[in-house]
């Protein structure tokens, strides 16, 4: 009777101490340890096991309650469309979220007392983050650049992202589909609902999507920020096909978000770069889905991949050749990057690409992709429907 009574007692705790308290993960570590104490205490027969238990549970509390105690050494300070503490995306029906449009943003990053940057975004009446306008001399023709933070240019002014750099040296349009925690989901989202083609009313002869390891588990959605996503999935044929969002299981959304609430689940559990041989097959699925798609508008552009990271390479590079989309690896643009990665960062405490990172990375699009006259011609098709 103790053990029924001790189990029901926690099991209402728990619900409370994740709907109420913070830190939740200690408190109901410290709940089921003091239960199964009491079921050691009260019950011979049980006695061993419930120890064992009290233990462990006391042993969660404990670790949750060390990792909490670490001091938050990072910090931001963010003022959008001058109101502070304002957060920087809305709702967005097609893509997930949006940066709210037609807003500036000051973004301030501190470790500790020490600026990290201060830089400000000024975000369109479309959602996007301002890129080049384009010269006169190329009118009508635009360059389309997909991808997550490091597109849109985390950490850095409009000037120094790597689609404004790009536009300002080639002196085409730029357009900046790029916002953090995006993945290539959102790029064929925007592609298929036909949000491009509102936005883009231009010659596009070359799009380019920047990617790294972490858009892997984006694209299937394993992270809590990313839960308002696209979601798509690999047929029994093999081609990718939309299903809804991924907050379309509220279940789901409930579970990922509340394991995203213990110190250890965020620590030693889930791994945001782990991925399966499935999983990055749908990754490389979704980007040649939306490689075909930019195609049929653009039968005579050029689709490419850049790629950052290391993690998973021979798998991911695999499944990109597998459909015939031509990449890159950053490794092989950046001198040195591989041996030290540090020149081409914002700084020591923020890994995002530096303006000297972007700039190098434009002029090798401009020599190697754009120039060259380089284009696709998909032989395995990523997607069917219209």
């Amino acid at each position: 009777m103790s053990f029924v009574l001790a189990t029901a007692a926690s099991v209402a705790f728990s619900f409370l101490a994740l709907a109420l308290l913070p830190l939740p993960f200690l408190w109901i570590g410290l709940c089921w340890a003091v239960a199964f104490g009491i079921v050691a205490a009260r019950s011979s027969r049980a006695r061993d096991v419930a120890v064992a238990l009290a233990a462990l549970f006391f042993s969660v509390a404990g670790v949750e309650g060390a990792l909490s105690l670490q001091p938050k050494r990072i910090r931001y300070e963010r003022t959008v469309g001058g109101e502070a503490g304002r957060s920087m995306s809305v709702r967005h029906e097609v893509l997930g979220f949006t940066p709210w449009p037609g807003v500036r943003i000051r973004d301030r990053k501190f470790f500790e007392d020490q600026l990290v940057y201060d830089a400000e975004y000024t975000i369109g009446p479309d959602g996007m983050r301002q890129a080049y306008a384009g010269d006169a001399a190329h009118d009508g023709r635009c360059i389309l650049y997909f991808g997550g933070s490091d597109v849109f240019g985390h950490g850095l002014d409009d000037e120094q992202t790597v689609p404004f750099q790009l536009g300002r040296i080639t002196g085409y349009r730029t357009l900046n589909f790029g916002y953090t925690y995006y993945g290539p989901h959102q790029m064929l989202a925007a592609f298929e609902d036909g949000l491009v083609d509102r936005v883009a009313d231009c010659e596009a002869p070359l799009a380019l999507y920047q990617s790294g390891t972490i858009h892997i588990s984006r694209v299937v959605g394993r992270q809590t920020w990313g839960l308002r996503g696209p979601r798509f999935v690999l047929g029994e044929d093999g081609r990718v096909e939309r299903r809804g969002s991924f907050d379309d299981d509220p279940v789901a959304v409930w579970l990922h978000e509340t394991l995203d609430r213990s110190r250890i689940y965020r620590q030693f559990i889930g791994d945001r770069n782990a991925a399966s041989e499935a999983q990055i097959r749908l990754f490389a699925g979704v980007i040649g889905a939306a490689r075909d798609r930019y195609l049929e508008r653009n039968p005579d552009g050029a689709f490419h991949v850049i790629i950052w990271g290391t993690k998973h390479r021979e798998a991911v590079d695999a499944s990109l050749r597998e459909l015939d989309l031509s990449f890159r690896r950053i490794g092989d643009i950046l001198p040195g990057y591989e041996e030290d990665d540090a020149p081409y960062a914002i700084g020591p405490h923020d890994s995002h690409p530096n303006a000297q990172a972007n700039r190098i990375l434009s002029e090798f699009i401009v020599e190697e992709l754009l120039s060259g006259g380089v284009t696709n011609s998909p032989k395995k098709p990523a997607i069917s429907g219209p």
